[in-house]
């Protein structure tokens, strides 16, 4: 299972938005009983559920631009092509 999920994540990471789309759906169950610990009602957990989930979809691209900054940066560093 780890190793599906490292290849869904990459998969996201490179704009794969089927890949995203089952990391969220796959995630949603256990974020949203996390969430249901945090909050007051059923409602709310799963409102913060989703914003959590709607975070996580913001954030894979931002690694993968994170990323291609710090190879970036450690190919510089090393003198080796960009």
């Amino acid at each position: 299972m780890a190793d599906l999920d490292e290849q869904l994540i990459r998969a996201a990471q490179h704009g794969d938005v089927d890949a995203l789309t089952a990391l969220v759906a796959d995630s949603h169950p256990t974020v949203r009983r996390f969430a249901r610990t945090l909050c007051a009602t059923p409602e709310d957990a799963e409102d913060a559920a989703q914003e959590a989930l709607k975070a996580l979809g913001l954030t894979v691209p931002a690694m993968k631009s994170r990323l291609h900054r710090a190879r970036s940066t450690v190919r510089e560093s090393l003198g080796a092509p960009t």
